[in-house]
């Protein structure tokens, strides 16, 4: 890898990227991979120290907002060329009987796309930058809409969904980029997950790397719980009531949601009434030594990142019997 940006932050800003808002406003979620992790280290690794206070939307920032009208799809285009997940909401888990037939409807019309741009340099593949957005079928299409330019683009939502759209893209945070090279992204947002059917807020790290040779791009993801986490530590306490998943790029599936009854009133679900049921993707990976003490770091160096790594080739090898499941 030619190029690494680290960007550490002390800031305790909660992104709220997988919560959900308003009455019938349900986030997916997400990510993951079974592909070959590449080393972070190396006599051509270069670092820039640059800390950061908070999360900002932005072309430099490695994680930016997917422009609508976009199709969330894999094809041969300069940006966004690569669909890494499509995931739909649906209520699955729970008190789902409290839900009334309109939320319900409503809580499944939009998906949350995630993306990635390719670009190829010096005969090898990079991971330009990854985008984040809301897609709704046009055409029978999953296409990137936003509450301003929905209806022209097409989408017939009604003051409802118009409203549930709305609301998501203010709840639309940036995450925070822990480090980014020319060949991976490490990023967290704040998840409101179901853990043992208690709603509860966890940090959602996100491990997405693109292979040199291939230009196929995967993620992973894991939790990291803030509540157990000592005043100071220089890691992130792991959640280990779930553990590591692995999805390949062009993974569409529906996203398991709980739901708790007690946070309905009047039929009308709060911002904590839906949460995330497990985390996606059908390969997981069960927490070893090795992995509890390389991915919980608050930030990463070129030493870190490259243990991490190592642990996370060494997981996917005990859990698929292959380094690598994308070739």
């Amino acid at each position: 890898m030619k190029r690494i940006h680290s960007m550490e932050s002390d800031s305790h800003r909660q992104t709220r990227l997988f919560q959900v808002g308003l009455a019938i406003a349900v986030w997916c979620g997400w990510i993951s991979a079974t592909l070959l992790l590449l080393s972070a280290s190396g006599p051509n690794s270069v670092f820039a120290q640059q800390p950061i206070a908070k999360a900002t939307w932005g072309v430099n920032s490695g994680v930016v907002r997917l422009p609508p009208g976009l199709v969330a799809q894999s094809m041969p285009r300069d940006r966004f060329n690569q669909l890494l997940f499509l995931g739909t909401p649906k209520l699955t888990h729970g008190d789902v009987g409290d839900v009334t037939d309109l939320v319900r409807q409503n809580s499944s019309l939009f998906g949350l796309a995630i993306m990635a741009t390719v670009v190829q340099e010096d005969g090898e593949y990079q991971l330009r930058e990854v985008g984040l957005g809301h897609s709704y079928l046009i055409g029978k299409r999953p296409t990137i809409v936003n509450s301003k330019q929905a209806e022209s683009l097409g989408a017939d939502l009604g003051m409802i969904a118009s409203r549930v759209l709305a609301k998501n893209e203010a709840m639309l945070d940036p995450p925070l980029v822990v480090i980014q090279t020319t060949s991976l992204i490490v990023f967290d947002v704040t998840a409101l997950m179901s853990i043992n059917a208690q709603h509860v807020d966890r940090r959602m790290r996100h491990l997405v790397w693109t292979h040199p040779q291939t230009g196929r791009t995967a993620m992973a993801v894991w939790l990291l719980n803030e509540e157990l986490t000592p005043p100071g530590a220089q890691q992130w306490a792991i959640e280990s009531a779930m553990p590591i998943h692995l999805i390949p790029a062009d993974t569409v599936e529906d996203r398991a949601i709980h739901v708790d009854g007690n946070e309905i009133s009047w039929t009308i679900p709060s911002d904590r009434a839906f949460a995330l049921q497990q985390l996606p993707g059908k390969t997981s990976i069960p927490w070893t030594p090795a992995l509890r003490d390389h991915l919980g770091n608050r930030g990463l160096d070129e030493a870190s990142l490259g243990r991490m790594l190592d642990a996370i080739n060494d997981g996917i090898a005990s859990a698929t019997g292959s380094r690598t499941q994308n070739r």
